[in-house]
Protein backbone atom coordinates (compact mmCIF):
# COMPACT_ATOMS: atom_id res chain seq x y z
CA UNK A 1 0.00 0.00 0.00
CA UNK A 2 1.30 3.65 0.49
CA UNK A 3 2.64 5.27 -2.65
CA UNK A 4 4.26 2.29 -4.00
CA UNK A 5 7.76 2.13 -5.83
CA UNK A 6 7.21 4.19 -8.90
CA UNK A 7 5.31 1.96 -11.05
CA UNK A 8 1.55 2.82 -11.63
CA UNK A 9 1.15 -0.41 -9.76
CA UNK A 10 -1.54 0.60 -6.76
CA UNK A 11 -3.42 -2.36 -5.76
CA UNK A 12 -1.23 -5.01 -7.26
CA UNK A 13 -1.95 -8.13 -6.16
CA UNK A 14 0.57 -10.90 -7.26
CA UNK A 15 0.10 -14.60 -6.48
CA UNK A 16 2.87 -17.02 -5.40
CA UNK A 17 2.15 -21.00 -4.89
CA UNK A 18 4.38 -24.04 -4.43
CA UNK A 19 7.26 -21.76 -5.69
CA UNK A 20 5.49 -20.71 -8.44
CA UNK A 21 4.34 -16.99 -9.90
CA UNK A 22 0.99 -17.89 -10.85
CA UNK A 23 -0.10 -14.31 -11.17
CA UNK A 24 3.08 -12.10 -11.99
CA UNK A 25 3.84 -8.83 -12.07
CA UNK A 26 4.78 -7.46 -15.76
CA UNK A 27 6.19 -4.76 -14.76
CA UNK A 28 9.22 -5.91 -12.91
CA UNK A 29 12.57 -4.96 -13.69
CA UNK A 30 13.64 -8.91 -14.25
CA UNK A 31 10.74 -10.47 -16.11
CA UNK A 32 12.17 -12.69 -18.65
CA UNK A 33 13.34 -11.52 -21.80
CA UNK A 34 11.79 -8.04 -21.64
CA UNK A 35 13.39 -7.03 -18.44
CA UNK A 36 10.90 -4.10 -17.38
CA UNK A 37 10.33 -2.95 -21.90
CA UNK A 38 8.02 -1.76 -22.71
CA UNK A 39 7.23 0.50 -19.62
CA UNK A 40 7.39 -1.13 -16.43
CA UNK A 41 5.08 1.84 -15.06
CA UNK A 42 1.65 1.52 -16.73
CA UNK A 43 -1.27 -0.02 -15.22
CA UNK A 44 -1.38 -2.27 -17.93
CA UNK A 45 1.61 -4.83 -16.76
CA UNK A 46 -0.11 -4.70 -13.80
CA UNK A 47 -2.60 -6.44 -12.29
CA UNK A 48 -4.95 -3.38 -11.73
CA UNK A 49 -7.72 -1.77 -13.44
CA UNK A 50 -6.91 0.66 -15.98
CA UNK A 51 -9.06 3.37 -16.27
CA UNK A 52 -9.70 5.33 -19.55
CA UNK A 53 -6.25 4.42 -21.22
CA UNK A 54 -4.46 5.75 -18.82
CA UNK A 55 -1.92 5.48 -15.91
CA UNK A 56 -3.51 5.77 -11.67
CA UNK A 57 -1.19 8.07 -10.56
CA UNK A 58 -0.75 11.17 -8.55
CA UNK A 59 0.92 13.61 -11.18
CA UNK A 60 3.43 15.87 -9.53
CA UNK A 61 5.88 17.65 -11.51
CA UNK A 62 9.38 15.54 -12.27
CA UNK A 63 7.52 12.63 -9.98
CA UNK A 64 6.27 8.86 -11.56
CA UNK A 65 4.55 8.06 -8.28
CA UNK A 66 1.69 5.55 -8.39
CA UNK A 67 -1.86 6.65 -7.06
CA UNK A 68 -2.31 6.39 -3.14
CA UNK A 69 -3.75 3.21 -1.30
CA UNK A 70 -4.45 2.38 1.95
CA UNK A 71 -5.85 -0.95 3.85
CA UNK A 72 -9.20 -0.93 4.63
CA UNK A 73 -9.80 -3.86 6.23
CA UNK A 74 -7.27 -7.21 6.80
CA UNK A 75 -9.06 -9.88 8.49
CA UNK A 76 -7.12 -13.68 8.86
CA UNK A 77 -9.08 -16.19 10.45
CA UNK A 78 -8.78 -20.14 10.24
CA UNK A 79 -9.85 -21.09 6.91
CA UNK A 80 -10.18 -17.70 5.30
CA UNK A 81 -8.26 -14.16 4.52
CA UNK A 82 -9.73 -11.17 3.76
CA UNK A 83 -8.66 -8.09 2.84
CA UNK A 84 -10.06 -4.86 0.87
CA UNK A 85 -7.69 -1.92 -0.17
CA UNK A 86 -8.45 1.36 -1.81
CA UNK A 87 -6.43 4.24 -3.71
CA UNK A 88 -6.79 7.32 -5.26
CA UNK A 89 -4.78 9.13 -7.67
CA UNK A 90 -4.63 12.92 -8.85
CA UNK A 91 -4.62 11.44 -12.23
CA UNK A 92 -8.45 10.45 -12.19
CA UNK A 93 -10.09 12.95 -10.38
CA UNK A 94 -13.73 11.69 -12.11
CA UNK A 95 -13.01 8.57 -10.17
CA UNK A 96 -14.80 8.00 -6.86
CA UNK A 97 -14.18 4.53 -5.83
CA UNK A 98 -10.84 2.49 -6.59
CA UNK A 99 -11.36 -0.76 -4.46
CA UNK A 100 -10.07 -4.20 -4.35
CA UNK A 101 -11.30 -6.95 -2.06
CA UNK A 102 -9.53 -10.31 -2.15
CA UNK A 103 -10.21 -13.22 -0.39
CA UNK A 104 -8.55 -16.72 -0.19
CA UNK A 105 -10.46 -19.39 0.96
CA UNK A 106 -8.67 -22.97 1.47
CA UNK A 107 -10.19 -26.30 -0.07
CA UNK A 108 -10.67 -29.89 1.25
CA UNK A 109 -7.26 -31.18 2.04
CA UNK A 110 -6.38 -34.03 -0.39
CA UNK A 111 -3.11 -36.25 -0.45
CA UNK A 112 -1.76 -34.16 1.84
CA UNK A 113 -2.82 -31.12 -0.33
CA UNK A 114 -4.60 -28.36 0.61
CA UNK A 115 -5.81 -26.13 -2.17
CA UNK A 116 -6.45 -22.81 -1.98
CA UNK A 117 -8.89 -20.73 -3.96
CA UNK A 118 -8.56 -16.84 -4.49
CA UNK A 119 -11.98 -14.61 -4.90
CA UNK A 120 -10.82 -11.17 -6.44
CA UNK A 121 -13.42 -8.05 -6.77
CA UNK A 122 -11.59 -4.88 -8.26
CA UNK A 123 -14.44 -2.03 -8.04
CA UNK A 124 -14.50 1.30 -9.80
CA UNK A 125 -16.91 3.96 -9.96
CA UNK A 126 -16.36 6.80 -12.15
CA UNK A 127 -14.47 7.03 -15.89
CA UNK A 128 -15.84 5.21 -18.99
CA UNK A 129 -13.54 2.17 -19.97
CA UNK A 130 -12.28 -0.29 -17.44
CA UNK A 131 -9.44 -2.53 -18.46
CA UNK A 132 -9.03 -5.00 -15.81
CA UNK A 133 -5.50 -6.57 -16.53
CA UNK A 134 -4.61 -9.55 -14.89
CA UNK A 135 -1.49 -12.21 -15.86
CA UNK A 136 -1.10 -15.45 -15.91
CA UNK A 137 1.93 -17.80 -15.37
CA UNK A 138 3.84 -18.77 -18.15
CA UNK A 139 2.41 -22.18 -19.87
CA UNK A 140 2.29 -24.47 -22.63
CA UNK A 141 -0.85 -25.06 -22.10
CA UNK A 142 -3.72 -22.56 -21.86
CA UNK A 143 -7.56 -23.69 -21.05
CA UNK A 144 -10.50 -21.57 -21.37
CA UNK A 145 -14.29 -22.51 -20.25
CA UNK A 146 -15.73 -20.31 -23.77
CA UNK A 147 -14.26 -20.97 -26.87
CA UNK A 148 -12.38 -17.69 -28.15
CA UNK A 149 -11.79 -16.37 -31.53
CA UNK A 150 -9.99 -13.72 -33.37
CA UNK A 151 -11.19 -9.99 -32.84
CA UNK A 152 -12.92 -8.71 -36.15
CA UNK A 153 -13.47 -5.59 -35.72
CA UNK A 154 -11.33 -2.46 -36.39
CA UNK A 155 -12.13 -1.03 -33.02
CA UNK A 156 -11.05 -4.52 -31.27
CA UNK A 157 -8.32 -5.22 -33.30
CA UNK A 158 -6.91 -1.57 -32.24
CA UNK A 159 -7.59 -2.41 -28.68
CA UNK A 160 -6.15 -5.80 -28.57
CA UNK A 161 -2.80 -4.22 -30.25
CA UNK A 162 -2.41 -1.29 -27.90
CA UNK A 163 -2.26 -3.89 -24.72
CA UNK A 164 -0.15 -6.76 -26.13
CA UNK A 165 3.19 -4.96 -25.70
CA UNK A 166 4.83 -6.19 -22.13
CA UNK A 167 2.23 -8.77 -21.86
CA UNK A 168 3.36 -11.61 -23.17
Amino acid sequence: MGVGHAHQDSLNLDITALGARLAPDLGGRDEGHLRGWPNMRWNRVHNVVEVDGKNFENIVPGSTTSGTGWNRLFSPMPGSQVMINTARATSHPNVSLYERLTAMVDGPVTDDLAPIYVFDVFRVAGGHIHTYAFHGAESQKFETNTPLKPATSAAAVAYLDNYKDGTK
